[in-house]
């Protein structure tokens, strides 16, 4: 299903002998929370793409992004809110279909501090492969809305949102995401490639307030890749590199808005 909608306007180990059983488990838990006391607590919004009748994506061997994107957001959500107790906002938390608007306002209602919506890429070439992160420079207007949205959705003010700060701050985001993903992932996929940032009008992106992105994780349509995302091992992969990326902004945000408040004029 196309996700546009209308136009949007504007220890050091020893050297010998086997490593004690205590190291070992104390260099996994630093490898599985590396930057856990740099970073603030905050909240986010993560959205699983599609659900219901809305299917997404389908692989050649059936399997179903709806079904993919929800499984990796659980697994993602899990380590943000155990490792580093982010307080996580679901759009969904089973296979139900919840309108684009709807989703942004989920977001926007709770006031969380970005968003991250999560979806696999499809191509008529089997061959095509990678991954790819988009954000959005600009706004839904009152009136860009998809057919039969629910009425019940809030129109936003956007007068009380800097839409430069948030576009920069969601190619921060963005970065951050596509870099660890792609990082994590190519280490067992010499084929895949990294499609890099690109910018989009996604419903979801332009009707958040706050730095917003989405990221493909990978084609459906490769044979390759859709076996690969049938296990779950790998989805486990995909939710770490998500993870670590979020993680890593969060805590360079926190470092630069700090470091922007010690700079200010004293006034003297």
């Amino acid at each position: 299903m196309d996700l546009f909608g209308p136009a949007a306007t504007p220890v050091e180990q020893p050297k010998v002998g086997r490593v004690p059983e205590t190291a070992t488990a104390k260099a996994t838990q630093a490898e599985n929370s590396p930057i856990r006391p740099s970073v603030p607590k905050f909240r986010i919004a993560l959205d699983a793409g599609h659900g219901g009748w809305d299917e997404g994506t389908i692989g050649r061997r059936g399997l179903m992004e709806k079904d993919l994107a929800l499984d990796i957001v659980a697994r993602l959500g899990k380590l943000l809110e155990d490792r580093i107790g982010a307080d996580v906002i679901y759009t969904r938390r089973d296979d139900t279909y919840i309108p684009l608007e709807k989703r942004a306002e989920i977001a926007n209602l709770s006031q969380v501090d970005f968003f991250v919506s999560i979806h696999a890429n499809y191509s008529d070439l089997p061959s095509a492969r990678g991954i790819e992160t988009y954000y959005a420079n600009s706004y839904s207007s009152v009136n860009a809305r998809t057919p039969g949205t629910d009425a019940t959705v809030q129109n936003v003010n956007w007068n009380n949102v800097d839409i430069k700060e948030k576009a920069v701050e969601s190619r921060r985001l963005a970065a951050k995401v596509q870099k660890s993903l792609y990082g994590k992932l190519i280490s067992e996929n010499s084929g895949l490639r990294d499609r890099g940032v690109k910018k989009a009008s996604y419903v979801v992106l332009t009707g958040t307030t706050m730095p917003a992105i989405l990221t493909e994780v990978s084609f459906m349509s490769s044979p390759e890749d859709e076996k690969s995302l049938k296990r779950a091992a790998y989805r486990q992969r995909i939710a770490e590199a998500l993870y670590k990326g979020i993680s890593r902004y969060a805590s360079d945000s926190h470092r630069v808005t700090m470091a922007s408040a010690s700079g200010k004029s004293s006034g003297r």
